[in-house]
């Protein structure tokens, strides 16, 4: 298991900014963002389709916290599919393009 300061996902509670939320079962999480200066809207459903002994990572919104904030962007969203039995990683990582 990986050793980080996660929170438990709750669908029915909104996310926050730079958090680690785990996802323990099958999950459809969407990401909304409205750019009032382009007046565009963006939006995605992040679908978790978990096997067992697998789960899930993600968050929105994310730079870690011992990463410098001048020159380095944070991803738009980040998820990892974590499966402990095959000891892997799939990882994706969003970034809106400036």
């Amino acid at each position: 298991m990986i050793n980080l300061n996660f929170k438990e996902y709750n669908e029915k509670k909104s996310y926050q900014k730079n958090s680690l939320y785990k996802i323990n079962k099958d999950a459809v999480i969407p990401f909304k963002e409205v750019h009032k200066d382009i007046g565009k809207c963006e939006s995605v459903d992040l679908i978790f389709d978990l096997r067992p002994g697998q789960y899930g990572i993600f968050a929105y919104e994310y730079r870690n916290p011992v990463t410098l904030k001048q020159g380095c962007k944070t991803a738009d969203i980040l998820a990892c599919a974590v499966d402990e039995s095959e000891k892997k990683i799939n990882t994706l990582i969003f970034l809106r393009k400036l």
